[in-house]
């Protein structure tokens, strides 16, 4: 629990390095990659720059999630990048909707570790490794060469506004953390991460979203949804639900008086009928509760609302 605190601590007032081993990372080449994937998720693809990024939904004609990622716009392709064990169903899914368009895929996931390197000084320590031209909006992205070590540095919020995600050359990882925590940087837990991104309000497909979810259940529309564009694989019911104005539940942040994790499933209860279910918990030490993320239905789901679980009272925040 001390090494959570310190890194949560470091997170807050200087810098803490979280390394991500195998997240999915795609690479979708061809002259036709950005139409097919303007055509299979939520997001405005055809409106990205080079350097440009943006977070979207792969969904199913139903409107339901099959995928969550981030989009990021390189001169040559189309970088996807999403949670471990992805890439492969990713791929599987875009390639059922390829005819003769000119785009082909590539699965470098073991090439590849993203570290999250964030907290307030993390850009100052990145310069003083020789990054000058920082990623200024969010999931734009650019190349770097940190003390011989070519990498692609993105800007996230997953734990906050003060982010980094370092795609590195999983041969170099060990050498780049070291670099990093020479430069000042705190070495972050996966303990430790859970807790920021919970707090965050930052899901995981796997645990916070899958299969079963509408993606505006997922409550990050203004993020991965664009509802100007056009025709797109689920749209159908998702403009429906946009017009209608609601989903049954969202996935909300949650406050747990409480020092004990509730497992994914937990229930959630207003009034003794059934209001929720909890997707990720972790106890944090610097609020001495815990933090929670959970789909909570519709009248209950407002920031304010008190529920009641097995584990003692859930705030909505």
């Amino acid at each position: 629990m001390s090494d959570t605190l310190s890194a949560l601590r470091a997170l807050a007032s200087s810098s803490v390095v979280f390394p991500l081993v195998a997240e999915s990372y795609v690479n979708v080449r061809g002259e036709d990659r950005a139409k097919l994937l303007q055509n299979l998720c939520t997001n405005n693809i055809l409106s990205l720059a080079e350097g440009e990024g943006c977070e979207a939904f792969l969904t199913n004609i139903q409107g339901k999630v099959l995928a969550h990622v981030e989009v990021h716009a390189l001169a040559d392709r189309l970088l996807l990048h999403s949670v471990p064990g992805q890439a492969e169903k990713i791929i599987a899914h875009l390639d059922r909707y390829v005819i003769r368009e000119d785009v082909t895929f590539e699965d470098v996931s073991e090439t590849l570790v993203a570290l999250l390197f964030a907290g307030p000084d993390a850009f100052s320590v990145l310069r003083t490794l020789g990054v000058l031209d920082m990623p200024s909006k969010r999931l734009s992205i650019g190349d770097a060469c940190i003390a011989g070590i070519e990498v692609a540095v993105s800007r996230v919020d997953w734990t906050g506004e003060d982010g980094i995600r370092i795609d590195c050359p999983a041969s170099q990882c060990e050498k780049m953390l070291q670099l990093l925590q020479e430069a000042g940087a705190e070495l972050g837990s996966d303990k430790a991460f859970d807790v920021a991104r919970i707090a965050h309000g930052t899901p995981r497909y796997g645990r916070d979203i899958n299969e079963e979810n509408l993606a505006q259940e997922v409550n990050r529309d203004a993020l991965a949804i664009d509802f100007r564009k056009g025709c797109y694989l689920g749209q159908e019911t998702i403009a429906r639900i946009d017009a209608l104005g609601h989903v049954n539940q969202k996935l909300c942040r949650l406050r747990i008086d409480s020092n004990q994790e509730p497992p994914a499933g937990s229930e959630l209860l207003a009034a003794d009928a059934p209001a929720g279910r909890i997707t990720s918990a972790a106890f944090s030490p610097i609020s001495e509760s815990v933090v929670a993320l959970g789909y909570v239905r519709r009248g209950h789901n407002k920031s304010g609302e008190t529920l009641r679980s097995s584990f003692g009272e859930v705030h909505v925040t």
